[in-house]
């Protein structure tokens, strides 16, 4: 059992050090007692192992397509704030958290108070991209996202689109949900 965990940890690390532009070499030996052993120098008696190329998938992230948002004014100094909130932040997701959901689904969320003005509006950013679609809404879902990190951010801005406030950046994981009945089955159930 020993003997098979050493073979795939060493097939992994040669595997993890393939670069793309140079071909490495992995090489077998048993020793005097029936030892397996691994290596990227040859020894006496060493056979050289085949070593296949691990595949990759690149995965883009889709484009989000919204209009009307290219006049905005979003590099206003946020000390210019004067629109009375004492809380505004991203309350979903947290910083440095995970999200989990199979679509690529994201759900943004703001935290205000006092609520938001009715001279205000509001605009999501997802990973520097405009997402909103809704003006007043506190709340956007984004759909079929890629798995893995993201950043998101929000900012309010006054009727003639000069921004007053931006939140603080959250980064967060978007990965796929862990389905539950496998891990019935796996410790032995149905």
């Amino acid at each position: 059992m020993s003997k098979r965990i050493l073979t795939i940890v060493a097939l992994l690390a040669a595997s993890l050090s393939i670069s793309a532009g140079e071909k490495k070499k992995l090489y077998k030996w048993v020793d005097e007692n029936g030892n397996v052993h691994y290596s990227d120098e040859p020894h006496k008696g060493a056979e050289e192992l085949e070593i296949k190329e691990v595949p990759t998938i690149k995965m883009d992230t889709p484009p989000v397509q919204i209009t009307g948002l290219e006049s905005l004014d979003i590099s206003a100094d946020p000390d210019d704030f004067q629109g009375g909130y004492s809380v505004a932040r991203l309350s979903e997701p947290l910083n440095n958290s995970v999200v989990r959901n199979n679509a690529g689904a994201i759900t943004l969320s703001a935290q205000l108070s006092p609520p938001l003005s009715e001279n205000h509006t509001i605009r999501f950013f997802l990973d520097g991209r405009p997402v909103s679609r809704d003006p007043k809404a506190l709340t956007v879902t984004v759909d079929e996202q890629a798995y893995g990190e993201h950043s998101a951010y929000f900012v309010i801005l006054n009727t003639k689109g000069k921004q007053l406030h931006k939140s603080e950046t959250s980064n967060f994981n978007l990965l796929n949900m862990i389905n539950p009945n496998i891990r019935k089955n796996r410790k032995g159930g149905n």
